[in-house]
């Protein structure tokens, strides 16, 4: 950015994206981190709050959302629970009952 931080970090192989890249926020803190293989979102992906808390999280399988997604508040609280199956197809999407 113009401050001179850094926005984006990660390895680059072959001209693609390769292992675990991390995204910031203006305020230096982590807003996203993903894994990559050959270029394709393929493994863990973690999103925050601007305030640090943990947005969501879930799976990618080849660029496409798979299994349980857990999605959260800005103050930590379980919000909703989403599942897609092995295509990417959202097949549940289950939010938290409020207390």
């Amino acid at each position: 950015d113009p401050a001179g931080r850094a926005l984006m970090e990660g390895r680059l192989q072959g001209g693609r994206r390769e292992g675990v890249w991390t995204s910031y926020l203006p305020n230096s803190r982590v807003q996203s981190r993903n894994v990559y293989e050959n270029g394709v979102l393929n493994g863990i992906t973690t999103v925050f709050h601007e305030n640090g808390v943990l947005y969501y999280s879930g799976t990618q399988r080849k660029g496409k959302p798979f299994g349980e997604w857990k999605f959260y508040d800005n103050q930590g609280n379980l919000a909703k629970t989403v599942v897609y199956d092995t295509s990417g197809v959202l097949v549940r999407d289950k939010a938290k009952p409020q207390k």
